[in-house]
């Protein structure tokens, strides 16, 4: 995922990536642009269950509709933080080198590239023409608007917590714990902050996921986390 849990200072004061890598065993992600946040998640989660629904990666709507499906009062400040969204997002330039998983040697099968997003705002009337990455949509952004409950996600308070819940909605079921690094790396947490401060934050939005009745996770007695999800 190119989304991280960030700070309000990083919020306010965002990084610009040139050719930033993110890799694991599934693939390489490359980008360039500015910092994006789990608050951009959300703008673009919901733009793609628009896409779903409407099967067209070109969107059609408001900033009141995403306000709605967002679950947001509409105002002009959230407004305003939307379209700084929507123009991140569009800033955004990745490549996604997709590894063979039947190859021991990080064998490229396929490579996507491209803005996340692209299109236009009229400010005077509030409309929004906005066109999807048809490789995001089809691959990535559809299998997770399927799968993750905006609804459910906009009860949760912490940037960690969204970013748990979206990991945990791809998966039904856990049946083998996880490495805390492991972890970390699937959802994008920064571990410089030291092992003490990351366990914290995760004991937060784990309290925060069982609070709202979707998952539990324990830390086990060797060190790592166990996932049961309860829907």
């Amino acid at each position: 995922s190119p989304f991280w849990p960030v700070s309000k200072t990083q919020m306010s004061n965002r990084p610009h990536y040139k050719d930033f890598i993110i890799e694991n065993r599934w693939g390489k992600i490359i980008i360039n642009g500015p910092l994006l946040s789990i608050v951009d998640e959300n703008v673009l989660l919901a733009l793609t269950s628009i896409a779903v629904n409407t099967k067209s990666n070109n969107i059609k709507t408001s900033l009141s509709n995403l306000c709605k499906l967002l679950c947001k009062s509409r105002g002009a400040n959230q407004y305003a933080s939307i379209i700084q969204s929507l123009t991140r997002l569009g800033q955004v330039s990745v490549v996604i080198n997709i590894y063979d998983q039947e190859s021991v040697e990080k064998k490229i099968s396929s490579i996507n590239f491209g803005s996340i997003i692209s299109g236009n705002i009229d400010p005077d009337s509030t409309s929004i023409d906005i066109t999807l990455n048809s490789y995001f949509l089809d691959q990535y952004l559809g299998k997770l608007s399927t799968s993750i409950d905006l609804g459910t996600r906009a009860k949760l308070n912490s940037d960690v917590a969204k970013a748990l819940h979206r990991f945990l909605s791809t998966h039904k079921k856990f049946e083998y714990p996880f490495n805390i690094e492991t972890l970390c790396e699937a959802i994008n947490l920064n571990t410089n902050q030291g092992m003490n401060m990351v366990r914290l934050v995760l004991r937060k939005a784990f309290a925060e996921l069982k609070r709202i009745g979707f998952a539990e996770g324990k830390f086990t007695n060797d060190g790592k986390i166990f996932f049961e999800k309860f829907q």
